[in-house]
């Protein structure tokens, strides 16, 4: 089976003070045609590690 990777998504996820980074990627099989999602696990981020103009989207959501 070979696959490509056709999108892949990064999710920033916010439980109480600590982030969590989760990437999804949707591959597709070149035969099928059918596509499928795999996880990367979660790991923890850095708040030092989240881009200033994010943080501030995140401060704007909370209000």
């Amino acid at each position: 089976m070979i696959e490509e990777e056709s999108l892949a998504d990064v999710y920033l996820i916010r439980e109480s003070k600590l982030y969590y980074k989760r990437l999804e990627i949707y591959a597709k099989n070149i035969y099928s045609q059918m596509t499928k999602r795999l996880y990367q696990p979660e790991y923890e981020v850095s708040p030092y590690d989240i881009p200033e103009e994010i943080t501030e989207l995140l401060h704007k959501q909370e209000n």
